[in-house]
């Protein structure tokens, strides 16, 4: 690669950095001025009008306000389209069988940090009792990150990204999504998802199944926590209908991929032969911005461990 074309990717890259970088800085800056000052004096309804709005405005306002700056074109980087059923369906089902998946490694991770006595202290879910906080649950959970937060990594950073390759792309996009989540239970399973999620994006060439799988995963976790704090249905009946529905998904997902593999071709990713992967590599990670986010990441990740 030619000098300017070095100088261009180191400055695309450091944007990107400067990008997630300034969305943990800003959710550490308004958990440390309004929730952690302010979490006793809220209820659940409270906290969670707050979730939602931390993620728009960390997420989605700051994902603008880049595009702004960097001079951006949204529609160029972001497809909303609607997808073929025959072309969406099997691959949402790899997406969700992925997913799920994730949850074990998360819980692999998680057990061996215990081998060290360390353990994670993040809380992910809010006691919910009457209607309206198990709706708002359901929105603060489900329905805002994945349209925030797809936004942001599989639309404006996978978008900026796919220039140097989809294969390259697909993978930074995922493991920028997984640090940004600040915790050893989230950020090998955020990773995993987001690997999925960016492959489906780039496949279906549209970010709507990605939302949908986002949704999908997110939803079966805040819908369990409802039926069992409400006390709906006896724990083990729960237990058995969640089994039957991971035996479902993963049935389809094998399908899926089998009638997908009919294309040789088809679970290949671009590889853009003029952008070495060892210099795309060394860019990436080797600028202010990214530096900036992995050493905030690190901090705060290293900051919700305790010894058990």
């Amino acid at each position: 690669m030619d000098y300017m074309t070095k100088k261009h990717i180191r400055k695309t890259f450091s944007g990107i950095g400067f990008l997630v970088f300034t969305i943990t800085l800003s959710m550490a800056v308004l958990a440390a001025i309004i929730v952690y000052p302010l979490y006793k004096y809220f209820d659940t309804t409270a906290m969670l009008m707050l979730q939602m709005l931390v993620s728009v405005s960390c997420m989605f306002l700051t994902g603008l306000f880049y595009c702004w700056m960097s001079k951006s074109d949204l529609n160029s980087l972001i497809t909303v389209r609607w997808v073929k059923l025959r072309r969406a369906v099997p691959l949402i089902m790899i997406g969700l069988c992925t997913a799920f998946i994730a949850d074990y490694v998360a819980d692999w991770v998680q057990q061996s940090f215990s081998v060290f006595g360390l353990e994670n202290t993040i809380s992910f879910t809010e006691d919910t009792a009457t209607p309206i906080e198990n709706i708002l649950s359901i929105i603060a959970v489900a329905v805002v990150p994945p349209l925030t937060e797809e936004f942001v990594f599989r639309g404006i950073i996978l978008g900026k990204l796919r220039k140097y390759g989809d294969g390259f792309a697909v993978l930074m996009s995922s493991v920028l999504f997984g640090m940004i989540h600040e915790n050893i239970v989230q950020i090998p399973f955020a990773f995993i998802v987001g690997l999925a999620a960016a492959f489906v994006t780039v496949k279906c060439e549209s970010i709507l199944p990605a939302m949908f799988i986002h949704f999908v995963v997110n939803f079966r976790s805040v819908l369990f926590d409802i039926l069992k704090s409400n006390k709906v249905m006896e724990e083990n009946a729960l237990n058995v209908i969640y089994v039957l529905f991971l035996l479902v998904v993963f049935v389809l997902a094998i399908i899926s991929a089998a009638v997908l593999s009919k294309d040789r071709e088809f679970f290949k990713l671009e590889r853009r032969k003029e952008y070495p992967y060892p210099d795309l590599m060394g860019a990436f990670v080797g600028n202010a911005g990214m530096i900036l986010f992995i050493v905030i990441v690190t901090v705060n990740t290293v900051s919700t461990l305790a010894l058990i």
